[in-house]
């Protein structure tokens, strides 16, 4: 999962991702190959991502995407 960021957002992004209770190690803040962004994840389940995703997008208003790598 992604979750699409600007650089004047970073640190109020993470921190509201550790209010919703992602633990640290599964959060990565990247720059490729979406441009800024934190990176969620890994999950076993597609499911298990898109249940994370809505649960990020109800509590926060962030755009929570799942991405699925082929």
């Amino acid at each position: 999962m992604i979750i699409p960021t600007v650089t004047t957002e970073v640190n109020y992004v993470q921190s509201q991702l550790n209010q919703v209770g992602i633990p640290p190690q599964y959060i990565l803040f990247r720059d490729r190959p979406f441009g800024l962004h934190y990176a969620i994840g890994t999950f076993s389940k597609r499911s298990e991502a898109e249940r994370l995703s809505d649960i990020i997008r109800d509590r926060t208003k962030f755009d929570a995407r799942v991405y699925h790598e082929r």
